[in-house]
């Protein structure tokens, strides 16, 4: 009998090999690990992706840590298929809710480079 599996899709961040990175990946693990202690109604909550897990990858220059997330989306071509005319301004509307929840609710202030898709969920964002 053949197993069938649903499809799941991950993306990745890989992260600078050396302390740097090493450094990094702990100070983002703390800040996930300190939204997810957060109990709270904010309606930012939804909009704000959770890491599924973390692992190392050993390259012939140094080892580089991995983060495991959810994806914004499947794939851009579903991006679009979903699109409608209001979906910038719902994205927008989202992502700025998530950054209201951030630091009201959880403490957690990037004050660095960021990438800006690190915390944003692809769950409904409207």
């Amino acid at each position: 009998m053949t197993e069938h599996r649903a499809r799941r899709y991950a993306a990745l961040k890989i992260h600078e090999r050396g302390s740097k990175g090493t450094d990094e990946v702990n100070r983002k693990l703390g800040m996930y690990d300190q939204i997810a202690t957060v109990e709270s109604l904010h309606p930012g909550r939804k909009n704000v992706r959770s890491i599924l897990g973390t692992f190392l990858v050993l390259g012939p220059n140094g080892d580089h840590w991995c983060l495991v997330h959810e994806p914004l989306w499947e794939s851009l071509e579903s991006f679009q298929r979903a699109s409608h005319p209001n979906s910038a301004k719902d994205v927008l509307k989202g992502l700025l809710s998530a950054l209201d929840y951030l630091p009201h609710d959880c403490n957690v202030i990037h004050a660095g480079k960021c990438d800006p898709n690190e915390f944003v969920s692809k769950r409904d964002i409207s």
